[in-house]
C-alpha cells in the first residue's frame, strides 16, 4: 500500500495529487488520529445541526423523539456529539423534522462563533468586485433595514 522513506510513510489516498497517487504523512498513526478527530468534529457538528433544526421548531427532545419514533435520550446524546447515529435514525430524524436527509449534513456554519462568521464574511467581501459588493449591500439593506 505504501513505501517507507526516511521514517515517513506514503499513504495511498482516494484523492490523488497531480504527480503520484500517494499522500505524504509523518506517520500512519498521525494520519489515523487526524481522521478520528475529523470524525469526532463531524459528529459534534451533526449533533449541533440536529439541535438547531429542532429548536427552530421549538420542539423538546421528547417531542422529536416521539415523532421520530426514537428514544429522546439517544437523540440528546447525538445532539451532544456523544453518540454516532445509525443511518436509520438519521432518516427518522430528518423525516420528523420535515427536511431532506442531506439537510442534516449542512452544518458548515454550525460550529462557527460570531467572530468566525464575521471573519468569513470579510474575507469573502475582500475577494469580490466593487460592483458585486454594492449589490450585496443593496440586498442586505432590503433584508435588514436599519431603523
Amino acid at each position: 500500500m505504501g513505501r517507507i522513506h526516511n521514517n515517513y510513510e506514503y499513504i495511498h489516498c482516494v484523492k490523488h495529487n497531480n504527480r503520484k497517487g500517494w499522500v505524504y504523512c509523518e506517520s500512519l498513526d498521525g494520519y489515523i488520529r487526524s481522521m478520528e478527530k475529523s470524525v469526532e468534529k463531524t459528529q459534534v457538528l451533526l449533533g449541533r445541526r440536529i439541535r438547531s433544526l429542532r429548536t427552530q421548531k421549538k420542539w423538546t427532545l421528547e417531542k422529536l423523539g416521539e415523532i421520530a419514533a426514537t428514544n429522546h435520550k439517544h437523540i440528546g446524546e447525538v445532539e451532544r456529539g456523544l453518540q454516532n447515529p445509525s443511518f436509520a435514525v438519521l432518516v427518522k430524524i430528518a423525516a420528523a423534522l420535515g427536511v431532506d436527509l442531506r439537510e442534516l449534513f449542512r452544518f458548515e456554519q454550525e460550529g462557527l462563533s460570531r467572530k468566525e462568521v464575521e471573519r468569513e464574511i470579510v474575507s469573502i467581501f475582500k475577494s469580490i468586485s466593487d460592483e458585486s459588493l454594492k449589490q450585496i449591500l443593496s440586498v442586505l439593506q432590503v433584508l435588514y433595514p436599519v431603523r
